[in-house]
Protein backbone atom coordinates (compact mmCIF):
# COMPACT_ATOMS: atom_id res chain seq x y z
CA UNK A 1 0.00 0.00 0.00
CA UNK A 2 1.16 3.40 -0.80
CA UNK A 3 1.70 6.30 1.44
CA UNK A 4 -0.84 8.94 1.65
CA UNK A 5 1.47 12.17 1.01
CA UNK A 6 1.12 14.67 3.84
CA UNK A 7 -1.09 17.47 2.41
CA UNK A 8 0.47 21.12 1.28
CA UNK A 9 0.17 23.46 4.11
CA UNK A 10 -0.76 26.05 1.68
CA UNK A 11 -2.68 26.23 -1.40
CA UNK A 12 -1.17 27.89 -4.35
CA UNK A 13 -3.88 30.82 -4.10
CA UNK A 14 -3.24 31.72 -0.47
CA UNK A 15 0.48 31.77 -1.28
CA UNK A 16 0.67 33.98 -4.16
CA UNK A 17 -1.94 36.68 -2.36
CA UNK A 18 0.86 36.54 0.79
CA UNK A 19 3.20 37.07 -1.56
CA UNK A 20 1.44 39.85 -3.57
CA UNK A 21 0.83 41.45 -1.01
CA UNK A 22 5.12 41.24 0.19
CA UNK A 23 5.33 42.99 -2.94
CA UNK A 24 2.62 45.73 -2.33
CA UNK A 25 4.25 46.44 1.14
CA UNK A 26 7.81 46.78 -0.42
CA UNK A 27 6.43 49.15 -3.25
CA UNK A 28 4.98 51.67 -0.63
CA UNK A 29 8.13 51.48 2.10
CA UNK A 30 9.44 54.60 0.03
CA UNK A 31 6.39 56.56 0.65
CA UNK A 32 5.43 55.47 4.02
CA UNK A 33 7.86 52.74 5.73
CA UNK A 34 5.90 53.37 9.20
CA UNK A 35 3.38 51.87 7.35
CA UNK A 36 4.79 49.44 5.61
CA UNK A 37 6.52 48.42 8.76
CA UNK A 38 2.87 47.67 10.55
CA UNK A 39 1.53 46.27 7.03
CA UNK A 40 4.48 43.61 7.22
CA UNK A 41 3.58 42.94 10.62
CA UNK A 42 -0.06 42.53 9.89
CA UNK A 43 1.38 40.27 7.00
CA UNK A 44 3.09 37.92 8.94
CA UNK A 45 0.52 37.40 11.55
CA UNK A 46 -1.92 36.38 8.87
CA UNK A 47 0.81 34.13 7.52
CA UNK A 48 1.35 32.31 10.84
CA UNK A 49 -2.01 32.33 12.20
CA UNK A 50 -3.02 30.53 8.84
CA UNK A 51 -0.20 27.88 9.07
CA UNK A 52 -1.38 27.33 12.73
CA UNK A 53 -4.58 26.56 11.49
CA UNK A 54 -3.21 24.28 8.51
CA UNK A 55 -1.32 22.49 10.42
CA UNK A 56 -3.85 22.06 13.16
CA UNK A 57 -5.85 20.63 10.29
CA UNK A 58 -3.32 18.29 9.15
CA UNK A 59 -3.03 16.95 12.57
CA UNK A 60 -6.78 16.50 12.72
CA UNK A 61 -6.62 14.18 9.72
CA UNK A 62 -3.96 12.26 11.11
CA UNK A 63 -5.44 11.68 14.29
CA UNK A 64 -8.77 10.28 12.66
CA UNK A 65 -6.54 6.47 13.12
CA UNK A 66 -7.71 6.79 16.47
CA UNK A 67 -11.83 6.27 16.03
CA UNK A 68 -11.00 3.70 13.73
CA UNK A 69 -10.00 1.34 16.33
CA UNK A 70 -6.98 -0.60 14.14
CA UNK A 71 -5.63 -3.57 14.77
CA UNK A 72 -3.99 -3.73 11.18
CA UNK A 73 -0.05 -3.11 11.82
CA UNK A 74 0.44 -1.87 8.53
CA UNK A 75 -2.50 0.41 8.93
CA UNK A 76 -0.87 1.61 11.95
CA UNK A 77 2.79 1.48 10.34
CA UNK A 78 1.54 3.82 7.50
CA UNK A 79 -0.14 5.95 10.21
CA UNK A 80 3.11 6.25 12.13
CA UNK A 81 4.72 7.11 8.96
CA UNK A 82 2.63 10.10 7.93
CA UNK A 83 3.33 11.67 11.61
CA UNK A 84 6.71 11.40 11.00
CA UNK A 85 6.95 13.36 7.72
CA UNK A 86 4.49 15.61 9.06
CA UNK A 87 7.22 16.14 11.86
CA UNK A 88 10.20 16.43 9.64
CA UNK A 89 7.73 19.05 7.65
CA UNK A 90 7.72 21.09 10.55
CA UNK A 91 10.87 20.90 12.02
CA UNK A 92 12.12 21.89 8.83
CA UNK A 93 11.11 25.36 8.49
Amino acid sequence: MAAEPVAAFWQLEVVDGFRDRWQQIQLRFIDDPRAAAHQAQALVTDVIQGFTEAATRQRGELDRWQGAELDDTEELRMTVRRYRDLLDRLLAL
